[in-house]
């Protein structure tokens, strides 16, 4: 039996006992208080029609109650294993801080990327923006906590032995996953070899068109080669 199944069944149990319980008590009261009979008949021998509408009534909406609860719990569970498997596999840093920017969340890709453990992350003001770089990401943070989700920007970040990185940042408000209260969730992608990269290719870039534009003489290529 699967953790759901037995979960449906522990809701459906205990609405059942639920239920018994009431239908006794209602018998109970029936019998002392009301004198409608010995307690076995109002219990079950002798039970009045509307009184055995009422009862059955009772027990049915319990019993639904209780159905719908368990169905409801199973798949919030469900949802939150998901959310956590993916959290978990991503290779992006997922962050999720409190309004007050203290991390209470940080995903195995955050630990590979900036270089703090988890135990070393949670509750710090967001590390990744610490000292002068703090101010740059204030803004950003103002506007997640106004409900203005941040779509892909650029920002430079640190890593935990302090180095530079070039950083693609997208940040929403969300719930804490533990407390269900209002937090910000940034993702972020480490781009600074991607930079470094396209830097390069400009400066060759740069390079070539100076010599093209300064040789004395005419400059081709064709099919890869180079034609003086």
């Amino acid at each position: 039996m699967t953790v759901y199944k037995k979960m449906t069944a522990a809701f459906m149990t205990a609405s059942l006992l639920c239920g018994l319980f009431i239908w006794v008590m209602d018998a109970l009261v029936d019998s002392l208080l009301f004198g409608f009979g010995p307690f076995l008949d109002t219990l079950i021998l002798d039970i009045p029609p509307h009184e055995l509408w009422i009862r059955g009534l009772t027990v049915a909406v319990i019993l639904a109650a209780g159905y719908l609860a368990s169905r409801f719990t199973t798949r919030h569970r469900a949802y939150r294993g998901l959310f956590s498997a993916v959290i978990e596999a991503t290779p992006r840093a997922i962050i999720v801080t409190d309004l007050a920017g203290r991390v209470i969340l940080w995903n195995p890709g955050a630990e590979k990327m900036f270089g703090w453990t988890e135990s070393e992350a949670l509750s710090l003001p967001l590390p990744v923006f610490e000292g002068k770089i703090a101010d740059d990401i204030s803004p950003v943070m103002e506007q997640v906590m106004k409900g203005i989700a941040v779509d892909e920007i650029e920002k430079v970040g640190v890593d935990k032995y302090g180095r530079a990185m070039d950083l693609r940042l997208s940040a929403g408000l969300t719930e804490s996953p533990e407390s269900g209260r209002p937090a910000m969730v940034f993702v972020l992608a480490d781009i600074t070899e991607q930079k470094r990269t396209l830097a390069a290719l400009r400066d060759r870039e740069a390079t070539l068109n100076s010599v093209f534009k300064a040789s004395p003489v005419g400059i081709g290529i064709v099919k890869d080669r180079v034609l003086g």
